[in-house]
């Protein structure tokens, strides 16, 4: 299989200044110390991994292990302190603001762990919400859009607002929303948190 994801080496310092940080892990020390001795906090320290093309990865941990974390340097949101992130052998670290929004406009999509809905769109309005980003038109981003809410069960509900779906129907908003784009890397935090074990398959 072709390597679609490569991370190398990834690091996440939450401080002002990681240098100290850095250099005590260099040393071998855990974030305990690294906190106790700088007030940094280690959200990722030398992670490393690679994903083929069509994959599907799992990262599992215990609650503050750096899960999300990983999966928001993985498109940004987070800024990594140190390392590469490969996306077909092109490292994204480096990229300049209007080069990363339109890496996320059309080839990475996440699903959010608290939702991320636009509280005053519809169902369908924030299913085809990427898509209008990309400047696709209204009929072809509609279209896409009711698939993919069909998809996840919620075609019935692609006009009501998020505020009147319960918490597992607002996650599947999310999932359908970043389904809809169809991008090359798809990031789940917890994607699946609130919804029904019947629902997941």
């Amino acid at each position: 299989m072709t390597e679609r994801l490569r991370v190398e080496n990834l690091y996440k310092i939450f401080a002002p200044s990681p240098t100290r940080a850095m250099t005590l892990l260099a040393t071998g020390a855990d974030k305990a110390r690294v906190l106790a001795e700088t007030d940094a906090v280690v959200g990722l320290n030398n992670v490393s991994l690679s994903v083929p093309s069509g994959a599907i990865y799992m990262v599992m941990g215990l609650s503050g292990s750096g899960k999300s974390t990983l999966a928001r340097c993985i498109n940004r949101l987070n800024e990594p302190t140190a390392g590469k992130i490969l996306l077909d052998d092109i490292d994204i670290v480096p990229l300049r603001e209007d080069a990363l929004r339109e890496l996320r406009r059309t080839r990475i999509s996440m699903v959010f762990q608290h939702f991320a809905l636009l509280p005053n769109k519809s169902v369908i309005e924030n299913a085809e919400f990427g898509l209008k980003l990309r400047g696709v038109s209204v009929a072809q981003r509609r279209r896409r859009a009711e698939e993919v809410l069909a998809i996840v069960g919620l075609a019935k509900w692609a006009y009501h607002r998020p505020h009147e779906l319960s918490g597992g129907m607002r996650q599947r908003v999310g999932l359908a929303r970043a389904l809809a784009t169809d991008a090359d890397v798809l990031i789940m935090d917890e994607a699946f948190s609130a919804l029904d074990p019947l629902i997941r398959t």
